[in-house]
């Protein structure tokens, strides 16, 4: 049986969110999909993680069921959100996963409200080292009209709506991971129903476009530094050894700035590892939290 959506009402924006379950004396966990995802990033292994926690997945603004209203998209506008997130749903310091663009809001929440992270886990973090990628595959090219005022929502917005919610979804998937035949159709079926639940929306463009510009800012380096150099929270930091998105020097870098974290990386994986080998995933994270 497929989890239900419910919403609380944080600072004006109804905030999608799905509960695992889970009890226990454990810290609670937060799950923070990457960008263009939602909770459906989560189906796969979210039950698992529930074993001995509490587990919670919410939809950003701008993504998933999240309707922002007037809020913008920003890593720094959805990091609050996670904060007020905590604070009100979960009430007490969490295990925070990131994967991906989620995974730069986890690393502002970890280092803007550390009272409020028990632990992080980074699952194929963006870094600057990311910008370095779409330079040399040429893959700039197509990401740069996004970026221009009022031109990019509308380019993206008219490619969403060109393509089914399937055939998007698929797309996605193949361009993330190593095999997208491992993905389990529970995810998929999540992905699409949530993509048809959109329709008609322009907040999954504009979101995905002000998150973008908010990533390069982030992304000047003496910024990107200052924010992992504040991090307290013990790190887990997960690679898929195969990620076509993020290259593996990306959470090479930050190991190599913060010897204090743990890096891990999963063969034969793509950039979205709790999609793509849901198993090995949980199993890297529990092993690592009870340790």
């Amino acid at each position: 049986m497929e989890p239900d959506y419910q919403t609380v009402n944080l600072d004006g924006v109804d905030v999608a969110f799905i509960d695992h379950g889970g009890q226990g004396p454990a810290p609670p966990m937060v799950l923070v999909h990457g960008i263009a995802g939602s909770t459906a990033h989560w189906a796969a292994v979210g039950p698992a993680l529930a074993r001995g926690r509490r587990v919670l997945a919410l939809d950003l603004a701008g993504y998933g069921l999240t309707d922002p209203g007037g809020r913008p998209a920003t890593l720094w506008s959805n990091q609050r959100l996670v904060d007020r997130f905590i604070e009100r749903v979960v009430g007490r310091p969490a295990v925070v996963v990131g994967s991906s663009m989620g995974g730069l809001v986890a690393l502002l929440q970890a280092a803007r409200g550390p009272a409020r992270v028990e632990r992080l886990v980074l699952v194929d973090p963006a870094g600057p080292q990311t910008l370095g990628r779409y330079v040399r595959t040429g893959q700039v090219l197509a990401v740069a009209p996004l970026l221009a005022p009022w031109l990019g929502e509308r380019l993206l917005l008219r490619q969403i709506r060109a393509r089914s919610p399937e055939h998007r979804v698929r797309r996605i998937l193949k361009a993330i991971s190593v095999d997208h035949h491992l993905v389990d159709e529970s995810v998929v079926r999540a992905w699409v129903e949530v993509a048809r639940r959109q329709q008609g929306a322009t907040f999954p463009a504009t979101g995905l476009v002000q998150t973008l510009r908010s990533v390069l800012r982030l992304f000047w380096m003496p910024t990107y530094r200052a924010v992992v150099d504040a991090i307290q929270a013990p790190t887990l930091v997960l690679h898929g050894e195969g990620d076509p998105i993020v290259p593996l020097s990306a959470s090479r870098w930050l190991v190599d700035r913060r010897p204090d974290w743990t890096l891990e990386v999963l063969p034969d994986v793509g950039h979205a590892p709790q999609m793509e080998r849901p198993g090995l995933f949980v199993e890297a994270v529990d092993r690592w939290l009870g340790a």
